[in-house]
């Protein structure tokens, strides 16, 4: 017997722009960590975040913002 699925809907682009991450696995650590977001880089075309465990400060991840309009 063959079942087919129905077609999933497509997501768009942008469905996931705003999301953060809160927790992050840290090989130091050896475990998935809270983690709070900081500041890397000021770009013209935004800004560059990294996350950082709250734990032992080891950058886990990074994000960029692409809205240049929070700059100023």
């Amino acid at each position: 017997m063959v079942m087919f699925r129905p077609p999933r809907p497509a997501r768009s682009p942008g469905q996931f722009r705003d999301m953060n991450a809160t927790q992050l696995f840290c090989p130091t650590c050896k475990r998935a960590m809270p983690v709070r977001e900081k500041v890397a880089l000021y770009l013209p075309t935004g800004v560059l975040y990294h996350y950082v465990c709250t734990q032992c400060d080891a950058v886990l991840g990074k994000k960029e913002d692409g809205d240049s309009s929070r700059l100023g």
